[in-house]
Parts: structure tokens; C-alpha cells; sequence
């Protein structure tokens, strides 16, 4: 979120064999400065939110790295994400498709959330003053804004959605 409004921000990338291009072989594009874009995207929206200056760093080899896939930087990110939230879970791959087996895998649990069955609760966000609150948002605008109660939030969130499910 910005002071404009929503800003949508893309990583390019290049699939090499089209559409058959397996995902961990999806590179990264750098014919475009994405990489300065998104992080002076995030400066100019973020840098006044109340933990931009402790989780920014963490966040800046983001935006100096050259990553040469996308699963590389997708980890990168969300080791990021876990380490703020918290969350001690070890990233795992796979070297062949595994056909989903478990009700509390991840990949169903995703595919059947919907944000507009989610009630989400109000927190503060930097531009509130121009711009109504919005919610599901990039998980950055949660940890920048909230900081630590980030987890709690989403706690709370996780858990109404169960509630939601089994009444």
C-alpha cells in the first residue's frame, strides 16, 4: 500500500522451455531494474511504518542479490517471513511430483482459503489517514505495520477460519 493506493509489484521472469519450463528451472529476468523498483516501491510506502528499520535489513539482500531463479528468491523471501514470524519449519523439495496425500497439506489448505470468507481485523497501516484500510495485503505490510504481533494476527486469523469451517 502506498500513499496512491495499491502498488502491484512483478518479478520478471524467463521460461526457457515456455510453458513446460519446470518450476525450479523459471529464471529471473534482469533486463529491468525490478530489483530497485520493489525495494524503492517498499521504501517510499514502508519507511514510515513503526519496524521498517528493524525488518529492513533482513529484507535488503533482496534487492542486491542476483538471484538466478525464482525458486531462489521465493526462498530467500520466505525465509525471511518465517524468521520474523517466528516460525521453525524446515523447507523441504522434492525431486519428482508428489500427489497431495494429506488433508493438512498446505497446497489444499491454500486452494480452499478465500479471502472474502476471512474477516480480517483492522490494524494499523501508515497511509490510514488517506487511504481506507485494506486487507490481504503482502504479508510485508503486516510485519512492517504490526512487527511482532504480526503472529498473532495471523494466529487469530488462522484460527477463525477453523472456527469458520467447523462450527
Amino acid at each position: 500500500m502506498t500513499a496512491n493506493g495499491l502498488q502491484i509489484l512483478v518479478v520478471p521472469i524467463v521460461k526457457t522451455n515456455g510453458n513446460h519450463t519446470l518450476t525450479k528451472d523459471i529464471a529471473i529476468s534482469y533486463k529491468e531494474p525490478w530489483q530497485q523498483i520493489h525495494q524503492r516501491c517498499l521504501e517510499g510506502a514502508y519507511r514510515k511504518t513503526p519496524y521498517f528499520d528493524y525488518y529492513f535489513p533482513y529484507l535488503e539482500p533482496a534487492f542486491s542479490t542476483r538471484f538466478e531463479t525464482l525458486i531462489e528468491l521465493n526462498e530467500f523471501c520466505l525465509r525471511f517471513i518465517l524468521k520474523v514470524l517466528k516460525i521453525n519449519k524446515e523447507i523441504v523439495y522434492t525431486k519428482d511430483f508428489e500427489p497431495i496425500s494429506d488433508s493438512e497439506d498446505y497446497r489444499i489448505k491454500l486452494s480452499k482459503w478465500s479471502s472474502e470468507s476471512t474477516d480480517f481485523p483492522k490494524y494499523y497501516q501508515v497511509f490510514e489517514d488517506r487511504q481506507p484500510f485494506v486487507s490481504d495485503l503482502s504479508v510485508i505490510d503486516l510485519i512492517f505495520n504490526e512487527g511482532p504481533e504480526a503472529s498473532n494476527y495471523l494466529r487469530v486469523i488462522s484460527s477463525d477460519q477453523r472456527e469458520s469451517r467447523n462450527p
